[in-house]
């Protein structure tokens, strides 16, 4: 398995030290509207490669968000990152440097198919 940084908001240090931890917590297993406070983010894409071959057997982008207290949590949900990218912009957008947290919950597609996504948490 070959994966690769493309975004992060750590330093490298930090990047590497949250891309070598194996503890992230699985956002596909939380509950509805589980509310994760926000402290980062790193992007990886995700080579599965055959052994024996060296084929790409699959590959993907998955991200991990560390919160301000180390707590990291993974998910690979296109619709996710989406998500997070638009609130991230619009707060830069508005120039809204608080902190923040994401209240992540999960839906089915008109396909029937599963996935995960996240809105800006507001209490």
């Amino acid at each position: 398995m070959a994966a690769k940084v493309t975004e992060t908001t750590f330093n490298a240090r930090k990047t590497l030290a949250i891309t070598g931890r194996n503890d992230a917590v699985p956002m596909k297993g939380l509950a509805n509207h589980t509310v994760i406070p926000y402290g980062g983010h790193v992007i990886q894409h995700i080579q599965k490669e055959d052994r024996s071959t060296g084929e790409i057997m699959e590959e993907f982008d998955s991200i991990i968000i560390a919160t301000p207290d180390g707590e990291l949590y993974a998910t690979r949900s296109d619709s996710f990152m989406r998500s997070l990218r638009e609130i991230i912009d619009q707060l830069a957008a508005d120039n809204d440097t608080d902190p923040f947290a994401l209240d992540v919950y999960h839906g089915k597609s008109n396909a029937g198919r599963e996935y995960t996504t996240c809105s800006l948490y507001v209490d």
